[in-house]
């Protein structure tokens, strides 16, 4: 079964009909998770992930009732009681929802926007921010970069405080700890930058746009 990633848009409106059905068939407990958030938008983002989750449940063979069984590992991971790995992210207006029933997965997107990205330069390893600087697009390759590194990190668990070590010039295959990712660019959105890591071999991605 190929990975799946489902992806989309934030709703113009909170109180757009079709949004306000697709909130109601969330566990409650996720509305009150959500108001956390201070920015509106983030709250939006938030649930949307929740959202494409629960589709991309079904999408694998699930019921979304699972939902309701959201736990969080001791790195503070969720995960669901299945035989199923997802990972979740968002930027912009841009809301994705990988999943996988053959190992583990972790995804991350980011809009390409201004920033004095040399802050960042302690992040990565010197071969990396060579080539970041050295880029045409220096601001395009350094979310490149950002992505194939946090889509691995997500999938540990780790975050920033993990370690990544590429072993091969293509940095398509990084090694986390005692696991080897694997990573795939999805390059489908303009103005995004977005990886796909998993600790399998990949053999294809099916993206699914939902309308929400």
């Amino acid at each position: 079964m190929p990975l799946h990633i489902l992806y989309a848009l934030l709703p113009e409106s909170s109180s757009d009909a079709s949004w306000q059905r697709e909130l109601a068939s969330l566990p409650i407990s996720f509305l009150h998770e959500a108001k956390r958030f201070v920015r509106p938008e983030d709250r939006m983002a938030h649930l949307l992930g929740r959202i494409l989750l629960a589709k991309a449940l079904e999408q694998m063979g699930f019921s979304r009732a699972l939902l309701a069984s959201l736990q969080r590992n001791s790195h503070n991971r969720p995960f669901v009681p299945a035989p199923v790995d997802f990972s979740i992210s968002h930027s912009g207006s841009l809301v994705v929802c990988a999943i996988t029933a053959e190992g583990r997965v972790g995804i991350d997107i980011e809009a390409i926007k201004p920033i004095d990205f040399t802050d960042f330069s302690k992040v990565f390893l010197s071969l990396e921010w060579d080539i970041i600087t050295a880029d045409p697009s220096p601001l395009e390759m350094f979310f490149r970069f950002w992505t194939k590194r946090e889509s691995v990190l997500k999938a540990t668990g780790s975050g920033l405080s993990g370690t990544l070590e590429y072993v091969e010039r293509s940095f398509n295959r990084a090694r986390s700890g005692d696991t080897l990712w694997h990573i795939q660019d999805i390059p489908s959105w303009q103005g995004y930058a977005c990886s796909v890591a998993t600790d399998y071999l990949c053999g294809s991605v099916k993206l699914i746009h939902l309308e929400i």
